[in-house]
């Protein structure tokens, strides 16, 4: 939480090193109208809204997540997706949060923002059963195997990676990576992490 001061010492940072523009990633649509009151008035800063796989306790139905992602600062749909590996136990709830993600980025044609952990075939299924052709995005933060990679890439999707892939215990990332066509590619910061 930054105050209003510090985050405009923050963009202005960035801008003087080159950013010119900014995506601010909802995790949760409750928090949705608290951040978009936070960055709206910069002209270079755009939004997203999503649920968080890890953040289901704040997941919302269909039809209050299409209101919001209505929203014109909204370019993207997420933060959304599967993560088994902390939070198995919400299974459901996060398949059922995932499909009306993906269904709202279908109906507004915006891309889909993508968070996916030890979920590797249902993430690829439910997008395989659910997304149309005009629905995209990002699989983003990155760090599952070469056969998913693919078969997100011919789905449409870009693939993100984060400083993950410079860890010394990251070297079946680091192949991947090496093997992902560059023009599917995007590389960034999953800050403050």
């Amino acid at each position: 939480d930054k105050t209003p001061e510090e985050l405009q010492q923050v963009v202005k940072f960035a801008r003087d090193r080159g950013v010119q523009h900014f995506l601010c990633v909802c995790v949760s649509v409750k928090e949705f109208a608290e951040m978009t009151e936070k960055v709206g008035h910069f002209e270079d800063v755009s939004v997203s809204c999503g649920v968080h796989p890890l953040h289901q306790e704040d997941a919302c139905d269909y039809d209050t997540l299409l209101s919001v992602a209505t929203d014109p600062k909204v370019v993207a749909i997420g933060e959304t997706g599967l993560d088994y590996f902390y939070s198995a136990d919400t299974k459901a709830v996060q398949i059922t949060s995932f499909i009306d993600h993906i269904k709202v980025a279908n109906q507004l044609y915006k891309p889909l923002i993508i968070h996916t952990r030890d979920a590797r075939q249902d993430t690829i299924d439910l997008l395989k059963q659910y997304k149309n052709d005009q629905t995209n995005g990002v699989l983003h933060c990155f760090t599952e195997s070469l056969e998913m990679a693919e078969q997100a890439i011919e789905l449409g999707f870009y693939i993100s990676i984060s400083g993950i892939v410079t860890f010394h215990s990251a070297k079946e990332l680091q192949d991947v990576v090496r093997a992902i066509p560059l023009e599917r590619l995007l590389i960034e910061t999953d800050s403050p992490w």
